[in-house]
């Protein structure tokens, strides 16, 4: 189908086994029909992990940051890599991204979230959500980090990549720290 000639292409046409081979399958499938079923030929991977951001995830080293934003992060203008994640929710996304990835035991926190008492009273009640969905692995049940819009916002340009996700909580972003696999 619409692709598969691409593929075969790029693997003839000198891909080998190395690094570059993994990064060119997977953008030999970007915009192929039926190209979300690979997550469910794999075992223990969720449909909600798209060839695009396993791969992102597996890029990223020890210290690196990735941001999952709401439905009204800005999310094309604060990214060096931007991963389209449209219809889910942060929260289901965390489950289905957390077996994978490894949080940072080196800080004493265990995300970074926008402070939200600029124009609420209570804390958002997705952040519980998190907490439930962290706390499940090693160093998630640590405190979250609070940082101001603007700071959050200066975060977020930085991080290695972000998600862009269909989240309509307010103040549903969140950045997670890559720690080391043991």
């Amino acid at each position: 189908g619409g692709g598969g000639g691409l593929c075969r292409a790029r693997r003839r046409g000198g891909g080998g086994a190395g690094a570059g081979a993994t990064g060119q399958f997977f953008s030999c499938l970007r915009g192929v029909r039926g190209v979300r079923r690979l997550a469910a030929m794999l075992k223990g991977i969720s449909r909600l992990v798209s060839p695009e951001l396993i791969k992102t995830l597996m890029e990223m080293g020890h210290t690196d940051e990735v941001v999952f934003g709401d439905s009204n992060f800005p999310a094309a203008s604060h990214s060096q890599r931007l991963i389209r994640a449209d219809g889910h929710g942060i929260a289901e996304l965390l489950d289905a991204v957390l077996p994978l990835f490894p949080l940072d035991y080196a800080e004493d926190y265990t995300a970074v979230l926008m402070d939200y008492r600029i124009r609420l009273k209570d804390e958002p009640p997705v952040w519980e959500k998190y907490r439930e969905a962290l706390a499940k692995w090693p160093d998630g049940s640590k405190r979250f980090e609070i940082l101001p819009k603007p700071e959050f916002y200066a975060r977020a340009a930085g991080a290695f990549a972000v998600v862009a996700t269909g989240e309509t909580a307010g103040f549903a972003n969140i950045i997670l720290r890559k720690g080391v696999v043991r």
